[in-house]
């Protein structure tokens, strides 16, 4: 089941997709700043062949090397940070994380198998919130964007995890401020299928 877009100016689709193309059961609003000239392009992207909706927040600092490994022709001008971490998904698949250097978080619908992978880089630098509601996932780089598909969601708030912050030694590892909300840790993934999940 597909839910409505709920950020507003957010994209349905790449141009090059005809609405009845759209995967079935995800999708991928967006909204954020090209912040860089290569980032202009940057919106999910929907594989029709092999059916996978990516998307992310991504900035790679390894750029020569990846295209070195991946065998792209330069000049990499045209290739957006997402674009490169596409190409290296679909290279080395969940492996993938351990060659980009930079700030990333992604996630790769494979509409297929009707499953879900989800990636952080590995300091942390990029946040992904996620959010089992019923038989749907919700994932996000802002905690606010999931607080709206929640009902009452501020009868949700873990006061347990709020004072925990102030202890300097408190296992914080994956907690929001929201019980149905976590934090997938830094360097780590979240992979689903079948509803077993999976986090490594």
């Amino acid at each position: 089941r597909r839910r409505q877009a709920v950020m507003p100016g957010s994209p349905a689709s790449p141009p090059d997709v005809a609405p009845t193309q759209e995967p079935d059961h995800a999708a991928a609003p967006i909204g954020g700043w090209a912040v860089v000239r290569r980032a202009v392009r940057v919106i999910p992207r929907w594989e029709r062949v092999r059916r996978l909706l990516f998307a992310g927040d991504v900035r790679l600092y390894n750029r020569p090397e990846l295209a070195r490994l991946l065998d792209l022709p330069a000049p990499l001008d045209e290739l957006s940070d997402l674009d490169l971490a596409w190409v290296a998904y679909t290279t080395w698949g969940e492996n993938a994380p351990h060659r980009l250097g930079g700030a990333f978080a992604f996630v790769v619908w494979d509409e297929r198998r009707r499953s879900l992978f989800a990636t952080r880089d590995h300091l942390g630098v990029r946040p992904l919130y996620y959010s089992v509601l019923d038989d749907e996932l919700a994932l996000a780089s802002d905690v606010r964007q999931i607080l709206p598909l929640i009902p009452r969601a501020y009868d949700d708030v873990d006061v347990g995890s709020v004072l925990s912050r102030f202890e300097p030694e408190a296992n914080r590892r994956g907690s929001t401020f929201f019980r149905s909300i976590s934090l997938l840790p830094a360097g780590h993934s979240l992979f689903l299928e079948e509803g077993k999940r999976r986090e490594f």
